[in-house]
């Protein structure tokens, strides 16, 4: 079974066609003759073809996610306090994901529980996903959330640890990203 992976843009890059085009000569010396002129005027110029994808290209990459703040703490042994990830104080649609794994299990049992708070039409909202129980360090999970956030209000990640026994370590990813509508 074949799959094709999707272009960030609709129209192949012009491959065939030359990058580069000589320019009108007589141009190009009437402006290296014109007094303050600089000398070393570029001799090629990009063609039609490929300003027309390059700038598709910048207009479709401004559309992707971008990332706006990650961190990655690993050894923890205890809660992560409220931490606030950057975000330049702008509004908007993000991606908040984590990947969290225990990397040593309790010797009894532990529970890891991920919360992410924002703020969004001048409410205080909180996401708070299932605890992760699995107590072996092949337990992992990893989740998304979309938050419409309010401009200037933070994004912030928590964690609520639990361990019986020796002490559970866990490790934890998280990435924030914009998203433009």
């Amino acid at each position: 079974m074949s799959s094709s992976i999707p272009s960030p843009f609709s129209a192949p890059l012009p491959l065939e066609t030359p990058m580069v085009r000589a320019p009108d000569l007589d141009i190009l010396r009437a402006q290296i003759k014109s007094p303050g002129a600089p000398k070393d005027l570029l001799a090629y110029l990009i063609t039609s073809p490929w300003a027309d994808s390059l700038s598709q290209l910048t207009t479709s990459l401004g559309t992707v996610p971008q990332r706006v703040a990650s961190a990655s703490p690993t050894a923890q042994t205890a809660s992560i306090g409220l931490t606030t990830l950057p975000t330049s104080g702008s509004s908007g649609v993000f991606v908040f994901t984590y990947h969290a794994d225990i990397t040593v299990p309790a010797s009894v049992s532990s529970s890891l529980i991920v919360t992410l708070t924002y703020t969004q039409n001048g409410v205080a909202k909180s996401k708070a996903w299932p605890a992760i129980t699995g107590n072996t360090n092949s337990t992992v999970d990893s989740q998304t959330w979309m938050p419409v956030v309010d401009a200037n209000t933070p994004i912030s990640y928590s964690t609520t640890y639990a361990s019986v026994g020796t002490a559970m370590q866990y490790g934890l990813v998280v990435i924030l990203q914009s998203v433009q509508l």
